[in-house]
This record gives structure tokens, sequence and C-alpha cells, in this order.
């Protein structure tokens, strides 16, 4: 996963910052849905 990029699935939008924590942004209700960080994230993928 590169940091500072972003991608978009369904009507979720996942936002990762420059420390590698990925943010999911449900479009639905404009509300953060998860906090993750990114190297977690890989490991459960």
């Amino acid at each position: 996963a590169q940091c500072c990029s972003f991608s978009t699935s369904g009507k979720y939008l996942s936002i990762t910052d420059e420390d590698c924590h990925a943010q999911i942004w449900d479009v639905n209700s404009g509300r953060i849905a998860q906090t993750f960080n990114v190297s977690f994230y890989l490991i459960q993928i």
C-alpha cells in the first residue's frame, strides 16, 4: 500500500495518510466508518 493515496470501492472511500493509517469513509453516511493501521490491514486481507 502506498502512503498518501486513496482508493474507492463501492460506497467506501479508503484514504491513507502519511503515517500509513487508513480511514474508511462511508460516503452514504458521511462518516468515517473505520480507522486502522495499513500494515495490520494488509495482514488481514
